[in-house]
Protein backbone atom coordinates (compact mmCIF):
# COMPACT_ATOMS: atom_id res chain seq x y z
CA UNK A 1 0.00 0.00 0.00
CA UNK A 2 1.35 3.60 -1.04
CA UNK A 3 4.43 4.25 -2.35
CA UNK A 4 8.14 3.38 -1.67
CA UNK A 5 10.26 6.48 -0.23
CA UNK A 6 12.28 7.23 -3.12
CA UNK A 7 13.67 10.24 -1.45
CA UNK A 8 14.10 11.26 2.05
CA UNK A 9 14.66 14.70 1.77
CA UNK A 10 13.43 17.88 -0.78
CA UNK A 11 15.21 20.96 -1.21
CA UNK A 12 14.53 24.48 0.14
CA UNK A 13 14.94 27.84 -0.95
CA UNK A 14 18.37 29.02 -1.18
CA UNK A 15 19.38 32.67 -1.61
CA UNK A 16 22.88 34.10 -2.49
CA UNK A 17 23.18 36.96 -0.35
CA UNK A 18 26.40 38.74 -0.67
CA UNK A 19 27.98 36.20 -2.62
CA UNK A 20 27.34 33.23 0.08
CA UNK A 21 24.39 30.84 -0.11
CA UNK A 22 21.73 31.56 2.31
CA UNK A 23 18.70 29.38 3.24
CA UNK A 24 15.78 31.61 3.03
CA UNK A 25 15.00 32.30 6.50
CA UNK A 26 13.13 35.23 8.17
CA UNK A 27 16.26 36.13 10.23
CA UNK A 28 17.55 36.82 6.48
CA UNK A 29 15.21 38.55 4.90
CA UNK A 30 15.81 40.80 7.90
CA UNK A 31 19.46 41.17 7.32
CA UNK A 32 18.87 41.65 4.13
CA UNK A 33 16.53 44.33 4.54
CA UNK A 34 19.40 45.87 7.28
CA UNK A 35 16.87 45.70 9.90
CA UNK A 36 17.75 48.52 12.46
CA UNK A 37 14.91 49.28 15.90
CA UNK A 38 16.27 52.44 15.81
CA UNK A 39 14.83 53.36 12.25
CA UNK A 40 11.72 53.04 13.58
CA UNK A 41 9.37 55.57 15.89
CA UNK A 42 9.50 55.57 19.29
CA UNK A 43 6.27 56.66 20.13
CA UNK A 44 4.28 54.23 22.20
CA UNK A 45 0.00 54.18 22.59
CA UNK A 46 0.24 53.41 26.10
CA UNK A 47 -1.78 54.77 29.00
CA UNK A 48 -0.66 53.67 32.44
CA UNK A 49 -2.92 52.90 35.32
CA UNK A 50 -3.79 53.90 38.32
CA UNK A 51 -6.36 51.56 39.50
CA UNK A 52 -4.29 48.57 40.43
CA UNK A 53 -5.15 47.28 43.59
CA UNK A 54 -1.17 46.71 44.14
CA UNK A 55 1.73 46.89 43.15
CA UNK A 56 5.63 46.13 44.37
CA UNK A 57 8.70 47.18 41.71
CA UNK A 58 12.16 45.57 42.66
CA UNK A 59 14.99 46.78 41.05
CA UNK A 60 18.12 46.60 41.96
CA UNK A 61 17.20 45.83 45.89
CA UNK A 62 15.35 49.34 45.66
CA UNK A 63 11.45 49.23 46.42
CA UNK A 64 8.25 51.00 45.51
CA UNK A 65 5.51 49.63 46.91
CA UNK A 66 1.89 50.26 47.79
CA UNK A 67 -1.78 48.62 48.05
CA UNK A 68 -4.95 49.89 48.25
CA UNK A 69 -8.62 47.75 47.67
CA UNK A 70 -11.12 50.07 46.13
CA UNK A 71 -10.97 52.95 43.57
CA UNK A 72 -11.94 55.27 46.47
CA UNK A 73 -8.44 54.49 47.60
CA UNK A 74 -6.72 54.64 44.10
CA UNK A 75 -2.95 56.58 44.92
CA UNK A 76 -1.85 58.86 42.84
CA UNK A 77 1.84 57.64 41.72
CA UNK A 78 2.73 61.04 40.25
CA UNK A 79 3.13 62.56 43.84
CA UNK A 80 4.84 59.27 44.89
CA UNK A 81 8.91 59.46 45.08
CA UNK A 82 10.86 56.62 44.21
CA UNK A 83 15.00 57.12 44.27
CA UNK A 84 15.07 54.60 40.71
CA UNK A 85 17.05 56.73 38.33
CA UNK A 86 15.55 56.98 34.47
CA UNK A 87 18.27 55.35 33.40
CA UNK A 88 18.06 52.28 35.95
CA UNK A 89 14.55 51.66 34.44
CA UNK A 90 15.80 51.65 31.52
CA UNK A 91 18.69 49.29 32.12
CA UNK A 92 16.10 47.04 34.18
CA UNK A 93 13.74 46.97 30.54
CA UNK A 94 17.00 46.86 28.52
CA UNK A 95 17.27 43.29 30.40
CA UNK A 96 13.77 42.57 29.62
CA UNK A 97 13.72 43.10 26.11
CA UNK A 98 16.95 41.13 25.08
CA UNK A 99 16.32 40.26 21.34
CA UNK A 100 19.26 38.18 18.92
CA UNK A 101 18.63 40.48 16.65
CA UNK A 102 18.93 44.20 17.74
CA UNK A 103 22.12 45.33 19.48
CA UNK A 104 22.02 46.75 23.07
CA UNK A 105 23.41 50.17 22.14
CA UNK A 106 20.44 49.89 19.44
CA UNK A 107 17.71 48.69 22.11
CA UNK A 108 18.71 50.91 25.25
CA UNK A 109 18.60 54.01 22.80
CA UNK A 110 14.95 53.04 21.15
CA UNK A 111 14.01 52.25 24.86
CA UNK A 112 15.30 55.77 25.90
CA UNK A 113 13.42 57.52 23.42
CA UNK A 114 9.83 55.50 24.07
CA UNK A 115 10.63 56.69 28.08
CA UNK A 116 11.05 60.24 27.18
CA UNK A 117 8.42 60.68 24.46
CA UNK A 118 6.04 59.36 27.13
CA UNK A 119 7.53 61.78 29.93
CA UNK A 120 6.49 64.64 27.54
CA UNK A 121 2.83 63.94 28.66
CA UNK A 122 2.58 66.06 31.85
CA UNK A 123 0.14 63.68 33.48
CA UNK A 124 2.36 60.97 33.93
CA UNK A 125 6.05 60.72 35.93
CA UNK A 126 8.81 57.71 36.29
CA UNK A 127 7.06 56.69 39.34
CA UNK A 128 3.83 56.07 37.30
CA UNK A 129 6.03 53.98 34.18
CA UNK A 130 7.86 52.02 37.21
CA UNK A 131 4.68 50.93 39.05
CA UNK A 132 3.29 49.61 35.63
CA UNK A 133 6.37 48.25 33.83
CA UNK A 134 5.00 45.02 33.37
CA UNK A 135 2.11 46.25 31.02
CA UNK A 136 4.63 48.44 29.79
CA UNK A 137 7.37 45.91 28.87
CA UNK A 138 4.29 43.99 27.14
CA UNK A 139 3.30 46.61 25.17
CA UNK A 140 6.62 47.81 24.49
CA UNK A 141 7.51 44.30 22.85
CA UNK A 142 4.04 44.14 20.68
CA UNK A 143 5.87 47.14 19.04
CA UNK A 144 8.63 45.90 18.43
CA UNK A 145 7.73 42.74 16.98
CA UNK A 146 4.97 44.85 15.08
CA UNK A 147 8.72 46.42 13.61
CA UNK A 148 10.36 43.10 13.08
CA UNK A 149 7.42 42.14 10.93
CA UNK A 150 7.37 44.91 8.48
CA UNK A 151 11.07 44.91 8.53
CA UNK A 152 11.09 41.40 7.23
CA UNK A 153 8.01 41.71 5.28
CA UNK A 154 10.31 44.34 3.25
CA UNK A 155 13.00 42.49 3.44
CA UNK A 156 11.02 39.00 2.26
CA UNK A 157 9.79 41.17 -1.07
CA UNK A 158 12.98 42.43 -1.74
CA UNK A 159 15.18 39.61 -1.46
CA UNK A 160 12.58 37.44 -3.61
CA UNK A 161 11.38 39.54 -5.57
CA UNK A 162 14.04 42.22 -6.85
CA UNK A 163 15.73 42.04 -10.45
CA UNK A 164 18.51 41.56 -9.16
CA UNK A 165 17.47 38.53 -6.81
CA UNK A 166 19.42 35.10 -6.78
CA UNK A 167 17.00 32.54 -5.81
CA UNK A 168 17.44 28.59 -6.31
CA UNK A 169 16.61 25.60 -4.73
CA UNK A 170 19.46 23.60 -3.23
CA UNK A 171 19.71 20.54 -1.37
CA UNK A 172 22.90 22.15 0.53
CA UNK A 173 19.34 22.87 2.76
CA UNK A 174 16.67 20.52 2.79
CA UNK A 175 14.09 19.00 4.51
CA UNK A 176 13.93 15.66 5.91
CA UNK A 177 11.02 13.38 5.07
CA UNK A 178 10.88 11.02 7.91
CA UNK A 179 8.24 8.78 8.94
CA UNK A 180 8.60 9.11 12.73
CA UNK A 181 8.17 13.27 11.68
CA UNK A 182 3.66 12.09 10.59
CA UNK A 183 3.89 8.89 12.18
CA UNK A 184 -0.01 7.25 11.05
CA UNK A 185 -1.74 6.06 14.11
CA UNK A 186 -3.81 2.70 14.33
CA UNK A 187 -6.20 1.58 13.33
CA UNK A 188 -4.90 1.61 9.69
CA UNK A 189 -6.74 2.15 6.49
CA UNK A 190 -7.40 -1.66 5.46
CA UNK A 191 -9.62 -0.77 2.30
CA UNK A 192 -9.83 -1.81 -1.10
CA UNK A 193 -8.58 1.47 -2.79
CA UNK A 194 -4.74 1.38 -3.51
CA UNK A 195 -3.37 4.74 -2.76
CA UNK A 196 -1.33 5.54 -5.74
CA UNK A 197 0.25 9.23 -4.38
CA UNK A 198 0.38 8.70 -1.02
CA UNK A 199 4.30 8.77 0.40
CA UNK A 200 3.93 7.18 3.14
CA UNK A 201 3.53 3.39 3.10
CA UNK A 202 0.91 3.40 6.69
CA UNK A 203 -2.49 5.33 6.16
CA UNK A 204 -4.32 5.98 9.10
CA UNK A 205 -8.29 4.83 9.03
CA UNK A 206 -10.46 6.79 7.09
CA UNK A 207 -13.59 8.37 8.66
CA UNK A 208 -16.63 10.22 6.70
CA UNK A 209 -15.90 13.14 9.11
CA UNK A 210 -12.08 13.66 7.94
Amino acid sequence: MGLKLLHTSLPKLGLIVQGKLESAEKEVFLDAHGWQLLDYSAKLSYKPTELTKSFVVDIEDRKVSSSFTDNEDTLNLNLANTEITQGEFIGWLDQEYHQSDVTQSDMIGFLAKIINNLLQNPKLTLTTLISNKYPLASATQALIQTYRKQASTQGYQETLFDNDSEVLTTYDYSYELKPVNYPARSPYYSGRHEFKKHYYPLIEDLKASG
